[in-house]
């Protein structure tokens, strides 16, 4: 148990990396549970991952959600830090599509649990409702994305003569813990009334922030501060929707006098 991940610092990696993975034999207790039960046995276990992302060709991340069921009868399990850290390792990794991503799971996972019938599917976000307890709000996801850097890139952000009145969305918010470099996974909600703000740039915008380092109320702020001063809007609200950790999610919103209410907390499929 001492090689254990769990319950070490572990640097956290953006580059694929298959030997992530910690196997640990079923068999250590199983040998404490009634012969006759185990052989009455089965089942399943059924991993659900919401944390999950890797980068396209073009360097746009993806947004979906990992499932996970392999056999109660495999040899092995799957320790879930271990897993966490191997599912982190793709998030900074280019693949062809989604089929060479579910190769790379299918053959990592099945070595690992021992199950050569590990099953997985990988859910767009979308097909799951999104931002469904905001339908009104229209995603900005399909989109492609500009030339980003390592840094947020506020300079990005700028308008078009057209006045609007927008409620847009983005599943592909993400940030680093400041105190453990761990990614921090958000859907961002934006209502703004305005000049118009072109959806690319406001999409690549939120993007920019997948290397910064900020708590999440921090990345907000620095949201809806950037918007304000470089759009200037006559109405702003920013929300964004974290996933838990430690059974906590977090959800800053903000917001200029004229637009409270404009974005009220609903719990997102993530969460």
């Amino acid at each position: 148990m001492n090689t254990l991940p769990l319950g070490r610092t572990v640097s956290f990696t953006e580059c694929y990396e298959a030997t992530l993975l910690f196997p640990i034999a079923r068999s250590g207790a199983r040998a404490q549970i009634d012969p006759e039960a185990l052989a009455r046995m089965s089942g399943n276990d059924l991993w659900n991952c919401y944390e999950f992302s890797w980068l396209y060709p073009c360097g746009k991340p993806s947004a979906v959600i990992l499932q996970i069921a392999y056999s109660s009868g495999s040899p092995n399990i799957i320790e879930s830090k271990s897993l966490k850290l191997y599912l982190n390792s793709f998030s900074g990794t280019r693949f062809a599509d989604v089929a060479e991503v579910s190769e790379k799971l299918l053959d990592d996972l099945r070595s690992a649990s021992g199950d050569s019938s590990l099953k997985l599917k990988i859910v767009p976000l979308t097909a799951e409702g999104g931002a469904c307890m905001h339908c009104e709000f229209l995603s900005l996801d399909t989109l492609e994305i500009l030339p980003i850097s390592q840094s947020v890139q506020s300079d990005l952000l700028c308008t078009l003569p057209a006045q609007k009145t927008e409620r847009l969305y983005s599943d592909l918010l993400r940030s680093l813990c400041p105190v453990t470099n761990q990614p921090d996974w958000a859907t961002v909600l934006i209502y703004y009334s305005g000049a118009a703000i072109p959806h690319q740039a406001l999409l690549s915008y939120i993007v920019s922030f997948r290397s910064h380092q900020g708590f999440h109320e921090e990345c907000c702020e620095r949201i809806f501060a950037d918007l304000l001063q470089r759009c200037q809007p006559h109405e702003l609200a920013v929300g964004c929707f974290f996933t838990r950790r430690g059974g906590i999610d977090i959800n800053p919103i903000r917001s200029t006098a004229n637009a409270v209410g404009k974005i009220e907390y609903a719990r997102l499929v993530r969460q």
